[in-house]
């Protein structure tokens, strides 16, 4: 299969500001290896903002194994840009599915916001999904609160 019969065959895939949405669930080594560099850089600009929270082999290891999706958002010249990463949780106290956008590393995230909706589609039409959630740093009250987000809680930290 081609690139292009690959990319038109993905239901996820939208165009948003010239960007494009692909899940790699769907991808073989092959289709993936001409990408590698640029996911490793995306997921590492992440890790180097939490460094005492997540390491690139983590990351990549939770996605290779299936407890988390690794999204690409690739741009116009074909470079990845970003990397969401997002995990299925469901609550053992009610069953309840909630996408969670765990991690998103690289650039370009506000012009990316659009194509997230495709990523929430995706999720409750494979698995239930009846919330989506997003961890995220102060600076993304604003720009996720226009895409639906509200805040629902403060997480507290300290090292002891």
């Amino acid at each position: 299969m081609s690139y292009q019969d690959f990319t038109d065959d993905i239901s996820s895939t939208k165009n948003t500001n010239k960007l494009t949405l692909i899940n790699t669930h769907t991808m073989s080594a092959e289709e993936i290896s001409p990408y590698w560099n640029d996911i490793v850089s995306c997921i590492a600009k992440y890790c180097d903002k939490f460094p005492d929270d997540e390491t690139i082999e983590n990351v990549i290891g939770q996605c290779a194994r299936g407890e988390r999706q690794l999204w690409l958002i690739i741009d116009e010249l074909d470079n990845v840009v970003l990397t969401p990463i997002t995990e299925i949780i469901t609550l053992a106290s009610n069953g309840k599915k909630i996408l969670m956008y765990a991690q998103a590393g690289g650039s370009r995230i506000e012009d990316a916001l659009p194509l997230m909706s495709e990523i929430e589609e995706w999720a409750k039409k494979e698995h239930g999904v009846t919330q989506a959630h997003w961890w995220g740093r102060k600076g993304y009250r604003k720009l996720l609160g226009d895409y639906g987000f509200s805040e629902s809680i403060v997480i507290f930290k300290k090292d002891i």
